[in-house]
């Protein structure tokens, strides 16, 4: 990550990072927001519990979420604040924002390129529709999956549950089909950014050692 995340208007974030990752990023974040497992409501619980049995859970429509927009481009001014930076990036990402606010979406994309933009609008609108399916058991999965790399293995010690009992909560999550879909999105990042004409002069190149070109990903919580 190039910049940290900062938060604004109470429920909102914007940050910086490699745009290569922040589709992943991205994604990380929706999973961690819909691992919560609350009850319903305090009534429900109470009345699960007074039957032997376990609290209500909250439907897949009531999970927290967020409507995360991500704006890949040039980074035109550089402050410490990411709220304060400026440039093609935060444009795209406000754009994104705007589009989101005029559907039912969490999700969207933009960038420099019209035939990846193209491609990504409809794969975001069925990477939206997979996370949506996601109960918080297979969202905590997903949240170690994609923002630590975790085994199925490993899951299944952090998660103190049975390796199957893992595997079955990748499948329900439709994990092959989110890992297929982010290999597809970072090769077209990776291949429209090594053929732009304009990455060398983004940046000077003692800003650029690894990172060119910067995307912002900005959200308010889904409702």
């Amino acid at each position: 990550m190039v910049r940290s995340f900062e938060i604004y208007r109470g429920d909102s974030f914007q940050g910086v990072l490699d745009p290569v990752h922040a589709l992943r990023a991205a994604l990380s974040i929706r999973a961690r927001l819909r691992q919560w497992k609350g009850p319903v409501s305090l009534s429900a619980a109470s009345r699960g519990k007074k039957a032997g049995k376990r609290p209500v859970p909250i439907p897949l429509g009531l999970l927290p979420d967020a409507r995360i927009a991500i704006g890949i481009g040039t980074v035109s001014y550089r402050s410490s604040k990411v709220m304060e930076s400026d440039g093609e990036a935060f444009k795209l990402s406000g754009h994104a924002l705007d589009g989101l606010g005029k559907s039912t979406g969490r999700l969207a994309l933009l960038t420099p390129w019209e035939e990846v933009n193209a491609e990504t609008g409809a794969s975001m609108q069925l990477l939206d529709a997979l996370v949506n399916k996601w109960s918080s058991a297979s969202a905590q999965a997903m949240f170690h999956y994609l923002a630590k790399g975790s085994t199925q293995s490993e899951l299944s010690e952090i998660l103190g549950i049975s390796q199957p009992a893992v595997h079955k909560r990748l499948v329900a999550a439709d994990q092959m089909a989110i890992h297929a879909a982010l290999e597809r999105y970072e090769q077209l990042i990776e291949n429209n950014w090594s053929g732009d004409a304009r990455t060398g002069s983004a940046l000077p190149p003692a800003d650029r050692p690894r990172y060119r070109r910067f995307p912002s990903a900005t959200r308010r919580l889904g409702t």
